[in-house]
C-alpha cells in the first residue's frame, strides 16, 4: 500500500490503531521536517502509552552493521510488548543489508514494527518493491519550487486556522518570501505571529513585517558554499555579517542544517554507488553544472564531517537555547569547527 502525500498517510495509520498496523513502514520525503513529523507519528500511535526507551530503537542505515541489524529484527524484550526499530537514512544502506531486509520483508516479525526513512529511495529497487508489497509507503515526491509555495500557502493557512487565527494567502506567501521555504522555520515563525498577535484574531501582513525574521538566502547559500569548500576567511566573514544584518542565530543554525542535511544525502547516494542520473532523479532541482558542483562539494567535504557537522550545529543549537552565551561568540566557534 503506497501513499503520496502526509493527510492520507496520517489518515491511515490513525485508522490502523490500535491492532491493526503494517510490520513494516516506508518513509520518503526530502523534506526533513515532514519525515520527522511521520516518523513521530508512527511512534506516538504504535507505542501509545508504552513509549519507553526498550520500546523504541533507533539506528542509521549507513553505519549499522549487518549482524547487528539481524539482532535487532530478531531480538524481544519482556518488558516491551511492542517495538519499534527505526531505520533512518535508508538511502544509504550497504549491499549485504539491503538484501537481508529484502528477505525479511518475505516473514516480518510479529513482535516488531520496522520503520525505514529515507531523503529519496530508488523506486526501481527489489527492496522497495518489497516493502510496498509487505508493508505500507509514504512516498512523497519532490515538489517544484511553485508548487512547494502553494502547498506551503495552504499549509501555514490551515496551521494558523487551528490556532484560532485567520491568516490570507497573501500574507503567508509574504512570510514564506520573508523567511524562505524552511518548514520548520515557518512554523517557528507561526508560533511567534500567534503569541504577537495575542487576542487578535488574525494576523496581518504588519505583523510579519514587525517581528519575523528575514534571511538573505542567497548569502545563505554563499556561507554553506563556503563551509563546505572549508574557506574560513569567507565563512567568518558572511556568518558575522549575517548577524550583523539581524538573521536570528536559531534561523542561521537552521538554514545550515538544512544545507548540512542535503548534501549529506548526496554524498551517501553517491558513497552507495549511485551515479550522477540516480542522484539527478531523487533531486530534480539540481541539474547539470549545479548538479556536479554539489555533488563534487559533498564529496570532497566527506560523510563522516556531515555526520559531525549535524551533531555540533544540534549541540550548538541548544547551547543558544539555554546557556545564554553570545551568539557571535557561538556562531564564530561553531563556524571554525565546521570548516576544519
Amino acid at each position: 500500500m503506497k501513499y503520496n502525500n502526509f493527510q492520507a498517510f496520517e489518515k491511515h495509520v490513525r485508522h490502523s490503531a490500535p491492532q491493526h498496523f503494517s510490520p513494516i513502514y516506508l518513509v520518503i520525503t526530502a523534506d526533513d521536517f515532514e519525515r520527522q513529523k511521520a516518523e513521530n507519528l508512527l511512534r506516538k500511535e504504535i507505542l501509545g502509552k508504552q513509549n519507553t526507551a526498550a520500546a523504541f530503537i533507533q539506528r542509521e542505515a549507513e553505519s549499522l552493521a549487518i549482524q547487528a541489524l539481524k539482532e535487532e529484527l530478531n531480538s524481544a524484550d519482556m518488558f516491551a510488548p511492542r517495538r519499534i526499530v527505526l531505520l533512518q537514512h535508508l538511502e544509504a544502506l550497504k549491499k549485504p543489508q539491503r538484501e537481508y531486509l529484502e528477505e525479511y520483508c518475505l516473514h516480518p516479525s510479529s513482535r516488531l514494527y520496522l520503520i525505514c526513512s529515507a531523503a529519496s529511495f530508488n523506486r526501481a529497487t527489489q527492496l522497495y518493491k518489497k516493502m510496498e508489497k509487505a508493508g505500507v509507503i509514504l512516498d512523497v515526491e519532490e515538489k517544484k519550487p511553485w508548487e512547494l509555495e502553494k502547498h506551503l500557502i495552504e499549509e501555514i493557512v490551515t496551521s494558523a486556522r487551528l490556532e484560532g487565527k485567520a491568516m490570507d494567502g497573501q500574507v503567508a506567501q509574504l512570510l514564506i518570501k520573508q523567511v524562505g521555504m524552511n518548514r520548520a522555520l515557518l512554523h517557528q515563525e507561526l508560533e511567534k505571529l500567534c503569541c504577537y498577535v495575542g487576542s487578535r484574531s488574525n494576523i496581518t501582513s504588519q505583523d510579519i513585517q514587525a517581528i519575523c525574521a528575514s534571511v538573505p538566502s542567497e548569502t545563505i547559500w554563499q556561507l554553506g558554499d563556503a563551509i563546505f569548500q572549508r574557506d574560513i576567511k569567507s565563512v567568518i566573514r558572511i556568518g558575522l555579517a549575517l548577524l550583523d544584518e539581524g538573521t536570528p542565530f536559531l534561523i542561521l543554525l537552521r538554514q545550515i542544517r538544512s544545507q548540512f542535511q542535503t548534501k549529506y544525502q548526496l554524498c551517501s547516494m553517491h558513497a552507495s554507488g549511485g551515479n550522477l542520473a540516480d542522484i539527478a532523479a531523487q533531486f530534480p532541482y539540481m541539474k547539470g553544472a549545479i548538479l556536479e558542483k554539489n555533488l563534487q562539494m559533498a564529496r570532497t567535504y566527506g560523510l563522516e564531517r556531515f555526520k559531525k557537522g549535524m551533531m555540533l550545529i544540534d549541540e550548538t543549537e541548544l547551547l543558544a537555547k539555554n546557556s545564554g552565551a553570545d551568539s557571535a561568540c557561538l556562531a564564530e566557534r561553531l563556524l571554525i569547527k565546521l570548516t576544519c
